[in-house]
């Protein structure tokens, strides 16, 4: 009869070891994972959060406001574009395409977009559409505002526009706000001013300079909700400096625009 070999204890404490190794990268890697999903999310849970999902004839615009506890949803038929969208100013955080998005449900609106967010072209991520699920799901009826609107009807859409999308921080903070165009483009100040107005920002002045500027700054004062806000939502670095305007922020519009504006 063959005699049993003893385990080989120098083999088990490499396989104990290398097994701990194993776990070790597995935990490792799902922590980054989380760290990056956090960090690149965009909805804090406290500020209005705007989401525009386009299709093939339609678009639907997504709104919430925590600090209102309110959601509104725009539905604008015959909008398949982010530049339709810019027509009237309307301020995006984040934007989703999808070919068939027609929820029965607004509050139920984010949970459906779960199941086509992967392999759209999008910078919302799921850890978002989970948070904004659960606020929506808790958004009281009264709270609950549902519009609908053609393209072309550009009366009701301008007034929509004006109204749906206010922060109620910026508008409540009440910073003074300076536009200066340093472009040859005309009417641009006057563009991004409107779709600021339509944030709840206090435009106090807009201007055009004689002397071209290339790049695109926001310049304030002191720190505020609205500098980091308007710098954020338009793509703009927010810097601290002193200038001669008479407002608490600056924005000088440069040739570079176009490019980084987030409009």
């Amino acid at each position: 009869m063959r005699k049993k070999t003893k385990p080989n204890k120098k083999s088990l404490k490499i396989a104990v070891y290398f097994g701990v190794f194993v776990i070790f990268i597995l935990i490792t890697s799902i922590l980054f994972k989380g760290f990056d999903l956090v960090r690149s999310s965009s909805f804090d849970g406290n500020n209005r959060f705007t989401v525009a999902v386009i299709s093939e004839h339609k678009a639907e615009i997504l709104t919430v406001s925590p600090s209102e506890g309110a959601l509104s949803r725009l539905r604008i038929e015959d909008a398949n574009s982010k530049e339709d969208l810019g027509v009237y100013q309307i301020p995006i955080n984040s934007y989703v395409y999808l070919r068939n998005f027609d929820p029965k449900n607004t509050k139920s609106a984010f949970t459906n977009m779960l199941s086509g967010l992967r392999g759209s072209d999008t910078n919302l991520t799921v850890l978002d559409l989970f948070r904004l699920s659960l606020f929506a799901a808790t958004v009281d009826s009264e709270n609950l505002i549902e519009e609908n609107v053609s393209f072309e009807d550009g009366e009701k859409l301008t007034k929509l526009s004006e109204s749906l999308f206010i922060d109620p921080k910026i508008n409540e903070e009440k910073a003074t706000i300076q536009i200066t165009n340093s472009t040859e483009l005309q009417g641009f100040g006057k563009y991004l001013g409107q779709y600021i107005s339509n944030l709840g920002g206090n435009v106090v002045l807009i201007n055009s300079s004689q002397e071209k500027q290339d790049r695109t700054k926001l310049i304030y004062t002191e720190k505020t909700y609205t500098s980091e806000r308007l710098g954020k939502i338009l793509n703009i670095p927010a810097e601290t400096g002193e200038h001669d305007a008479i407002s608490d922020i600056v924005i000088i519009i440069g040739e570079d625009a176009w490019e980084i504006l987030n409009l």
